[in-house]
C-alpha cells in the first residue's frame, strides 16, 4: 500500500569520486597558483631586463657622446693653435685622457704629396727624434708594416698619444691606404664635414674598435713641410668598443648585451664591435624559462650603432619564497585534502539524510505517518494520468470522523491524536497494496484506488472502510464509538482533475453525513468554499 517510506531520489557520491573530483580540483589549483606566480615572477623580469637595457642604452649614448665631444674638443684645440705644435697637443691629450681614462688613442693625419714624402719624413725624424716612413699594414689579416705603395697622396698618422704598445707602428700609418674602413669612413668625415665613425676593425692588442674621423679645417697652412696641399689635417679617436659597454653586464647571470655596427646584420661578426654576458643559466633553466629579447637603435648620426640585448630568466626571478611557501602550502594541502574529503563526505552523508528527513516532513503527516495533502495531490495527480494513457478508472474516497470533536473536548487533543492514530493503522489494513491513504486534515482522510473495474470494487472497499469502525476505541480505559462518512468520486465519470474529482466526493461525503446524521459533529459545511469555488486538497489546511 502506497501510504508511507520516503524516498527522495538521492543516493550520496561514492568516495572514489568525491576523492577523484577533490584531486583534480586540487590540480587545478595548484598549477593555478604556480601560473600565478610565473606570471607575476615573468612580469617583473621583463620590467627588470628593460631596467637593466634602458640602463644599458643611456650608459653607451653617454659614452658615444663623451667620445664624440673629446674627439671635438681636440680637433678644436689644434686648430685654434697657430702653428702645429705637438708638445702642447701631447699635454693637452694627457689632461684630457685624465679625465677621460677610458679614450684609447688621439691621432693628427696630414694630407701628403709623393713629392713632398721625403720632406715629411725629415720634419718628422726632427720633430720625435725617430726614423718615420709612411707605411701601411693589413686590419682584415695581419698587422705586418710593409711601405706604403707608391701613390700620389698620402694621409700618415704624424701625432699619437697616449704612447702605448705598438704606437711607433702607429706614426706614419697611411690611414687612407691601410683598410677600406678607414679609408670609406675618412672620405664621409671630409664630404659631411664632421665626426664619421668607421667600421668595426680589431685593435693593435686585438679588441675591437673603431675609429672616429673629423676635418680640422682651421690648421689650413699649418703644414709641417712647406709647399703642402692646403687640405684641412684630421683628427682622428681610437675607440676600444669594450668601454661602450657597462661592466655590471658581465656580472648579471642570464643578461648579455650585443654592439653592432649598423651597416651589419646583428649576426654578421664582422660589424660587431663588442659583446658582454653574465654567467649563463642552468640547462634546466635555459630550457623551461622565457628568454626576453630587445633590440635598441641608438641616435647618434656620427656613430650607428644598434644594441641587441637578451635575457634569460632564471628560478630565482619566480620570487623563490613566495614559491616554496607554495609547495609547502601544497604538501599540506595534500593532507587538508584527504581530511576534507573524508568530512565532505560524511558531510553529504547528513545532508542527503537531512534530504529524506525533510522530505518526510513535507510530505508525509507527522502525527500518523500517512502522506499529506501535498503528497496525495502529486499522487492523484501521477494516477490521472496513468489512468488516462492506459484508458483505466479510479477511484477517490473522502473520509470524515463522525462526533470526533467530541472525544478531543471530552479526553483532550493527545487521546484525540491516539485515536486518529489507531484510524490510520486500521485503514491500512484494509486497503490493497496499489492503493494509497492519507491524511488531509484534521479528522480528514483521502483513499485513492486504481484500476478499478466499476462502483462496485469501490462499494466493496467502503464496506471495508465501515466495518473497520465497527469495533470502538479505547481511549483512558473507556470505550469510545466512531464513525465515518464517507463521499466517492469516480474518473472518468466524476471528473478529469483532481480539483473535479475532490469537489465531488467531498460534496457526497456532506450529504451522507446530512442524511445519516441530524446533528454532525462538526458544524455545517458546505461542499464549496465559502467564496464558492471547489476545495481542492491544497485548500485544506489547518
Amino acid at each position: 500500500m502506497k501510504d508511507g517510506g520516503a524516498a527522495s531520489g538521492l543516493d550520496g557520491p561514492s568516495p572514489f569520486a568525491l576523492y577523484t573530483g577533490l584531486t583534480l580540483l586540487w590540480l587545478v589549483l595548484l598549477f593555478s597558483a604556480l601560473a600565478a606566480v610565473a606570471y607575476d615572477g615573468w612580469g617583473r623580469a621583463r620590467h627588470e631586463f628593460d631596467d637593466k637595457a634602458s640602463r644599458a642604452d643611456q650608459f653607451v649614448a653617454d659614452r658615444t657622446r663623451l667620445y664624440e665631444a673629446s674627439l671635438q674638443e681636440f680637433a678644436n684645440f689644434v686648430g685654434a693653435m697657430p702653428q702645429v705644435d705637438f708638445v702642447r697637443a701631447r699635454q693637452y691629450v694627457r689632461e684630457l685622457c685624465a679625465r677621460y681614462p677610458d679614450i684609447y688613442m688621439l691621432e693628427l693625419a696630414e694630407r701628403v704629396t709623393a713629392t713632398n714624402r721625403p720632406a715629411l719624413r725629415e720634419a718628422m725624424r726632427r720633430l720625435t727624434g725617430r726614423p718615420f716612413a709612411i707605411h701601411v699594414f693589413g686590419y682584415d689579416s695581419s698587422r705586418t708594416v710593409v711601405p706604403a705603395p707608391v701613390r700620389d697622396t698620402y694621409y700618415p698618422v704624424v701625432f699619437a698619444e697616449p704612447q702605448r704598445p705598438g704606437t711607433a707602428a702607429v706614426l706614419g700609418l697611411d690611414v687612407a691606404a691601410s683598410a677600406s674602413v678607414l679609408r670609406e669612413a675618412m672620405a664621409r668625415a671630409f664630404a659631411l664635414g664632421t665626426e664619421v665613425a668607421s667600421h668595426p676593425f680589431e685593435l693593435l692588442e686585438g679588441r675591437r674598435g673603431y675609429v672616429l674621423y673629423r676635418p680640422v679645417s682651421a690648421v689650413i697652412g699649418k703644414r709641417l713641410i712647406e709647399d703642402g696641399p692646403d687640405e684641412p689635417w684630421y683628427a682622428l679617436l681610437v675607440v676600444d668598443a669594450t668601454t661602450l659597454l657597462p661592466a655590471w653586464i658581465g656580472h648579471t647571470p642570464g643578461f648579455s648585451a650585443t654592439l653592432y655596427h649598423r651597416d651589419f646584420a646583428p649576426v654578421d661578426p664582422a660589424g660587431r664591435l663588442t659583446a658582454a654576458a653574465g654567467p649563463e643559466r642552468s640547462p634546466l633553466g635555459r630550457a623551461l624559462l622565457p628568454r626576453f629579447t630587445r633590440t635598441v637603435v641608438l641616435s647618434q648620426l656620427s656613430q650607428p650603432f644598434a644594441l641587441a640585448y637578451s635575457y634569460q630568466s632564471g628560478w630565482h626571478d619566480l620570487n623563490p619564497p613566495l614559491l616554496g611557501l607554495l609547495l609547502l602550502l601544497c604538501a599540506l594541502a595534500v593532507v587538508t585534502t584527504l581530511w576534507f574529503g573524508h568530512a565532505f563526505h560524511r558531510l553529504q552523508l547528513h545532508i542527503l539524510g537531512e534530504r529524506d528527513r525533510l522530505f518526510v516532513v513535507a510530505n508525509f503527516d507527522t502525527l500518523t505517518g500517512l502522506p499529506n495533502r501535498n503528497l496525495l495531490n502529486d499522487r492523484l495527480e501521477h494516477a490521472l494520468q496513468r489512468a488516462q494513457r492506459q484508458d483505466s478508472r479510479l477511484g477517490l474516497l473522502f473520509l470524515d470522523l463522525d462526533h470526533f470533536k467530541s472525544v478531543n473536548d471530552r479526553f483532550g487533543h493527545a487521546a484525540g491524536d491516539k485515536v486518529l492514530r489507531e484510524v490510520a493503522i486500521r485503514l491500512r489494513r484494509v486497503l490493497r497494496e496499489q492503493d494509497t491513504v492519507g491524511r488531509l486534515h484534521g479528522d480528514e482522510f483521502l483513499v485513492m484506488l486504481e484500476d478499478v473495474a466499476s462502483d462496485r470494487d469501490i462499494a466493496q472497499v467502503r464496506d471495508k472502510i465501515n466495518h473497520a469502525f465497527v469495533s470502538s476505541f479505547t481511549v483512558h480505559g473507556e470505550r469510545v464509538q466512531l464513525a465515518v462518512s464517507i463521499g466517492t468520486a469516480r474518473f472518468p465519470r466524476d471528473g478529469a482533475s483532481p480539483e473535479s474529482l475532490l469537489h465531488r466526493a467531498d460534496f457526497r461525503m456532506f450529504q451522507e453525513k446530512r442524511i445519516d446524521h441530524a446533528q454532525p459533529d462538526r458544524g455545517s459545511k458546505d461542499a464549496e468554499g465559502t467564496d464558492g469555488r471547489p476545495r481542492t486538497i491544497r485548500d485544506r489546511g489547518s
